[in-house]
């Protein structure tokens, strides 16, 4: 906004000037000139208006401040020095990295490497079937695989306390149908017991399967 008004008044001001130039112009041919009022009027008029643009171009044309040409160049220099040196860090960058990696040599045979090269063998690992938290195999394997049922037939294993028809079912799927089988079970049979039949975890040692069978199996 202020430059715009300084600019109005600079065109206001030089058309000012140009008219009393006009003006001074006329006067002048007239009286000194022996001119006529109608030819002195006609390059007054004239001075006018050449007058009047020849200062407006001359003195209210916007010019750029002080040092912006300056400023801009210095700018422009810098941003393509950066962007040189950018690209110039790139490169050393891509080049160091697929450099291969210098071999390491060794100034001398270390104190045994030799004897411990000779003892080089292929080593795997053995777990231990020992070893403590080991799965028993009882443990996923049914009882029933080293107990078959014998010449007897099976036995109504519902008269087990807390035997119900579907689990004496389950139990004769897994190969257990005979009293003695259950009798002759150890600590890792009643934890299969416990933990394999689905829907009955628990239940042999709850109900205290092997003394009931041994009882069940006297008659």
């Amino acid at each position: 906004m202020d430059k715009n008004q300084g600019m109005i008044s600079c065109a206001v001001g030089c058309w000012l000037v140009a008219l009393l130039g006009g003006v001074l112009a006329a006067g002048l041919l007239i009286a000194l000139g022996s001119w006529s009022f109608t030819q002195g009027i006609f390059i007054g008029f004239v001075v006018f208006g050449l007058g009047g643009l020849l200062l407006s171009v001359m003195m209210c044309r916007p010019f750029p401040a002080i040092g912006a040409t300056t400023v801009k160049t210095s700018v422009d220099d810098t941003s393509a020095s950066v962007a040189t040196g950018s690209a110039a860090d790139a490169a050393a960058s891509e080049q160091e990295a697929s450099a291969p990696a210098p071999a390491v040599t060794p100034s001398k045979q270390l104190l045994g490497q030799q004897d411990l090269a000779s003892r080089k063998g292929e080593w795997k690992y053995h777990a231990d079937s020992g070893a403590t938290g080991a799965p028993s195999q009882a443990a996923s394997v049914a009882p029933a695989a080293s107990n078959a049922v014998g010449e007897g037939g099976s036995d109504n294993l519902t008269k087990m306390k807390g035997v119900g028809p579907k689990l004496a079912a389950v139990l004769n799927e897994n190969g257990i149908e005979r009293f003695d089988q259950i009798a002759r079970w150890g600590a890792d049979d009643v934890k299969w017991a416990d933990e394999s039949l689905k829907g009955f975890k628990g239940r042999a040692t709850r109900d205290n399967w092997v003394e009931q069978a041994k009882a069940l199996a006297k008659g």
